[in-house]
């Protein structure tokens, strides 16, 4: 009976080693389990994609994929393609079927998670919102709590941080950046609801610094661009993993 140590299926230099061997390596490093649920997912999808009829392909986008696909990767050069494919280990034939699943995946992608996208986006809009702060990070509570007094006193914010931060500039770190509510620490995340724009808020102890935030600018989240994708791509990852989940896996014969 034939078995995975029995298989050849690799050789290094002068050494074959068995599938069984192999897959043992993979057992012992924590790798074997991952690669199966992979190659699960791959199936799944692949299965999918063969009994779907709402997946086809314009052979015009397929070529300007591979067209944008070769800008990107700085291979417009033919001898410089036919390297890197060397170096893939694949031909022209198995580069074009990898751009065709690629262009089926997105289209797929989107088949599945249409239907629930919008629901999802709204059910997850207030965690997808953005809010552009200023933060004063400061290293001890006393400096902290002046500075907020001198802030509440004064209608300079900005001024007032830059001439503080000058003074103390190994106990003052300043920022300004554009965060979604979801990233945000909880305490400040739940004084955002009642703020609003030119507010402070703090100072809040936040790994180990106390931090002054003020409001600049509250920006929604809108269901499109890269956010669209994002969402798009949350959701089929939890249609593959339902449909993973659910199928029986077992290796036909033991290693």
């Amino acid at each position: 009976m034939e078995t995975f140590d029995t298989l050849p299926f690799l050789t290094i230099a002068d050494q074959t080693l068995s599938l069984g061997q192999v897959l043992r390596y993979l057992q012992l490093s924590g790798k074997l389990v991952p690669l199966i649920q992979d190659v699960v997912a791959q199936h799944v999808i692949y299965q999918e994609m063969q009994t779907r009829n709402d997946l086809d392909i314009d052979f015009a986008e397929l070529e300007q994929s591979v067209i944008d696909f070769r800008l990107k990767q700085e291979l417009l050069d033919a001898k410089v393609f036919r390297q890197w494919l060397d170096q893939q280990g694949i031909d022209y034939a198995t580069f074009q079927s990898r751009m065709v699943l690629s262009f089926k995946l997105r289209k797929l992608k989107d088949q599945v998670a249409q239907p629930g996208l919008s629901e999802y986006f709204a059910d997850h809009q207030t965690l997808l919102d953005q809010v552009e702060l200023s933060c004063v990070a400061i290293a001890e509570k006393e400096l902290a709590e002046q500075l907020t007094r001198r802030l509440l006193a004064a209608t300079d914010f900005d001024q007032i941080v830059k001439e503080y931060a000058l003074a103390n500039l190994s106990k003052v770190s300043v920022w300004r950046s554009s965060i979604r509510y979801s990233q945000l620490p909880e305490e400040l995340r739940e004084a955002l609801p009642t703020a609003m724009v030119g507010d402070s808020i703090g100072p809040l102890q936040i790994d180990g610094q106390w931090c002054l935030f003020r409001i600049e600018k509250f920006h929604p989240a809108v269901l499109e661009s890269s956010l669209k994708q994002e969402l798009q791509e949350q959701l089929f990852q939890q249609w593959l993993i339902d449909r993973v989940n659910h199928l029986p896996v077992k290796l036909a014969i033991a290693p």
